[in-house]
């Protein structure tokens, strides 16, 4: 049964947050604020109007078989299809495929670790076991600086471990790609923000939630700047980034909040699309391009769409190099990557480009970063992340979402998380 009288605020639009504030807006009334003119955080689709084709400047792969995402896929009516699982490694100038060794690579990423150490020392000792081959070792690397946007000498072994099972458990080994974009699983949940009259407040930069048990006052400025009216409820979920997080004011403060806010990190990412006139991998059957060493060291296609669009993705320690630099800089970074791994000189690529979107999540203003990460040692600030406060500040996101952290599942499933508990404590 609905209660109109009982307001909760849902502070953050993307994934987790739609999630929540569709769960309650059949019980309660809801008020999401989202900072950004748009709802759906890093799920941004952009339509090409050129080839009519989806490009994310965020969220791209669907990753094995996930319960809510596939759920809300089935209702939106969006087919899942797979991606070719083709991978060719640059490796002493000559393309190789590296296929069997990326599956390698997902192997060891698996290993269960007896202690919590840096990732880099389970490359150590895989090298000194020789129990993998030495080019999957190097690529298990490359996807924790890439994929897992972190350096391997300070990811947790076991965090990382955690995140591969989680996969494991979806037959995360397969990717599907979303029909007309990643933006249409989460079309439902704001179909139902709809049909239920939430409000939705966008441009809405919150930095101090007052509290006391059972009451919550949020204070925001415009986007545009100048002060908003504060936003009073009874309940609030925080979905925003760990770094976001940090940089609320809370009133009275949250100490260990605050402290798992700063133990964890965000992962920076740069991700690059590059539309040509005419794809410059010719015939060859194109799907994941690793360069080892170049400044965006991975390249893939729309596959199994085609069209020539080229995307680039700089994570990690690479992606910081690139974050905040100008996008001319970024773009000649990008093309310069994939011409080495094309075998193609890097003006010819430049003679080809038609456009290009440039995706600095980590100097997004509200994002800062592509997702979390969890150096050595942050085991206990991850849980302590998620706890609720004296049944009225309630915590989701990705980075609360455990070993399915750094998807848009680990997102939406922390978002129905957060407001079943909610329901519990009114």
């Amino acid at each position: 049964m609905r209660s109109p009288s009982t307001r909760v605020l849902v502070l953050g639009g993307g994934a987790a947050g739609l999630a929540a504030a569709a769960r309650l807006s059949r019980r309660v009334a809801v008020v999401l604020i989202e900072a950004r003119e748009r709802l759906g955080g890093r799920v941004d689709t952009r339509i090409d109007p050129a080839l009519g084709v989806a490009v994310e400047r965020g969220a791209e792969f669907v990753h094995g078989r996930p319960e809510r995402t596939l759920a809300l896929a089935r209702r939106a009516h969006a087919r899942l299809r797979e991606v070719p699982d083709r991978h060719l490694r640059l490796v002493k100038g000559r393309l190789s495929d590296a296929t069997r060794t990326f599956s390698a690579a997902q192997e060891l990423l698996g290993l269960d670790g007896r202690d919590e150490e840096p990732f880099a020392t389970v490359l150590r000792r895989a090298r000194r076991e020789r129990r993998f081959p030495p080019a999957a070792i190097d690529m298990a690397g490359e996807f924790v600086r890439g994929f897992y946007l972190a350096d391997p000498s300070r990811a947790s072994s076991l965090a990382l471990a955690d995140m591969t099972r989680a996969l494991d458990q979806v037959g995360g080994d397969v990717a599907y790609r979303v029909d007309g974009g990643y933006a249409r699983v989460l079309a439902p949940l704001r179909r139902q923000l709809e049909r239920s009259g939430v409000d939705v407040r966008l441009s809405t930069v919150v930095d101090e939630i007052r509290w006391r048990r059972g009451t919550v006052d949020v204070r925001a400025a415009g986007a545009a700047g100048g002060r908003l009216p504060s936003l009073k409820g009874d309940r609030l979920i925080v979905t925003v980034p760990v770094p976001a997080l940090g940089r609320l004011r809370f009133a009275p403060a949250l100490a260990a909040h605050r402290r798992a806010a700063t133990a964890l990190t965000m992962g920076p990412l740069v991700k690059v699309l590059l539309r040509f006139r005419r794809a410059p991998w010719g015939s060859r059957r194109l799907a994941f391009l690793h360069v080892p060493g170049a400044p965006v060291p991975v390249l893939w296609t729309t596959a199994p769409a085609p069209s020539p669009v080229l995307v680039g993705w700089a994570g990690g320690p690479d992606g910081l190099r690139l974050a905040g630099k100008p996008r001319t800089t970024i773009l000649r970074a990008a093309i310069a990557s994939a011409a080495r791994g094309l075998r193609r000189r890097p003006a010819d690529l430049e003679a080809q480009l038609d456009s290009a979107i440039v995706a600095d999540w980590t100097s997004d203003p509200f994002a800062l970063g592509g997702y979390a990460v969890f150096p050595v040692g942050s085991a206990e600030a991850r849980r302590a992340l998620a706890r609720s406060v004296e049944g009225t500040l309630f915590f989701a996101g990705e980075a609360t979402a455990g070993g399915e952290a750094g998807t848009v599942e680990g997102a939406l499933r922390s978002g129905e998380r957060a407001a079943g508990e909610v329901i519990a404590s009114l």
